[in-house]
């Protein structure tokens, strides 16, 4: 179990760590000499690759997330069903487990696929 652990322990702080650039994204820069001189150039809207929208870019992240969370859930249902009920194996669970972790995937990509866009355009 200890084994388990750690590596969970380090993604939930990079994960953490990745959730502050996103919320400091959002918050209205500082004004400098160049915003004040040109406001338009000051701000460049996310733009996402292919010429989809937004909205369009957060729904391929849900649905893409969604899906690699599912794909662990039915890996590790075994681990989560015994967690959850203490019983070995539950297959009566499995469904609405891997619904939960496929609504949890969904709301955490199409949430977060903003501020990664916005540090990879900020990185290229």
């Amino acid at each position: 179990m200890a084994g388990r652990l750690r590596p969970t322990f380090a993604i939930l702080a990079l994960v953490g760590g990745l959730t502050a650039v996103p919320v400091a994204a959002q918050t209205t820069p500082t004004a400098t000499p160049t915003a004040l001189a040109d406001p338009a150039a000051a701000y460049q809207p996310l733009v996402p690759p292919a010429g989809m929208t937004i909205q369009a870019y957060q729904g391929v992240s849900c649905i893409a997330l969604g899906l690699v969370t599912t794909f662990g859930v039915f890996i590790y249902s075994d681990v989560i069903t015994e967690a959850l009920t203490g019983a070995v194996v539950n297959p009566v669970l499995l469904i609405p487990v891997m619904a939960l972790g496929f609504a949890s995937g969904c709301s955490v990509g199409s949430t977060m696929s903003p501020g990664l866009l916005w540090l990879s355009q900020q990185f290229h």
